[in-house]
């Protein structure tokens, strides 16, 4: 499903400004800035976060004032997928 590049933008910036405790060990303003294309790029990312968590008809703040449940459990899987797209690529080195 499409995700315009407008809205990606909006729940991206709206994420850089959440508190850094809500990201995962690893995830670093540097490790985010390079990955910040792939992550635009990745369609099954937008379609979770936006789609089905509601974000393509409500912005971060409207759709923490409706459910804020679906809204902590959205940006739950953004931070978490983001963590797992930098461990495949090779950005957060993984520990043996």
């Amino acid at each position: 499903m499409f995700v315009s590049l407008e809205k990606k933008q909006e729940v991206w910036d709206y994420a850089m400004l959440m508190p850094k405790k809500c990201r995962p060990n690893g995830v670093t303003e540097i490790r985010l800035r390079s990955i910040k294309d792939s992550i635009f790029h990745d369609d099954d990312f937008w379609e979770d976060i936006v789609w089905r968590h509601g974000l393509i008809t409500r912005s971060p703040i409207e759709l923490k004032g409706h459910c804020e449940d679906t809204y902590e459990h959205c940006f739950g899987n953004f931070w978490g997928m983001t963590a797992s797209k930098m461990y495949q690529i090779g950005a957060i080195p993984i520990k043996q």
